[in-house]
């Protein structure tokens, strides 16, 4: 929530602040989202309650935080979702 306020706020320059939210894959709670060429599909994923108490807590957390920042945007709020599939240390 606090990162949201922040990005709400207008800079020294009376500019917008833009928000990038780094989520997970793991807000998906089943396979059903995955398209036969291997994609995530954007179909409308299911926010509710109890959808969300029977995930593990790293992607209900995912799941939640998707949820404020998308209602931030629908609210005007610049910023994007990315929902990376896999991240790792490039250099090893």
């Amino acid at each position: 929530m606090e990162v949201i306020r922040l990005a709400a706020t207008l800079d020294k320059r009376r500019k917008k602040k833009f928000l990038c939210h780094i989520s997970s894959v793991s807000v998906f709670s089943s396979w059903d989202y995955y398209t036969n060429d291997g994609l995530i599909g954007e179909k409308a994923i299911d926010f509710s309650p109890h959808i969300i108490s029977s995930m593990g807590g790293y992607g209900a957390s995912k799941r939640v935080a998707e949820v404020l920042v998308q209602k931030a945007i629908n609210q005007g709020l610049s910023g994007i979702i990315f929902r990376p599939g896999e991240t790792n240390d490039m250099n090893k």
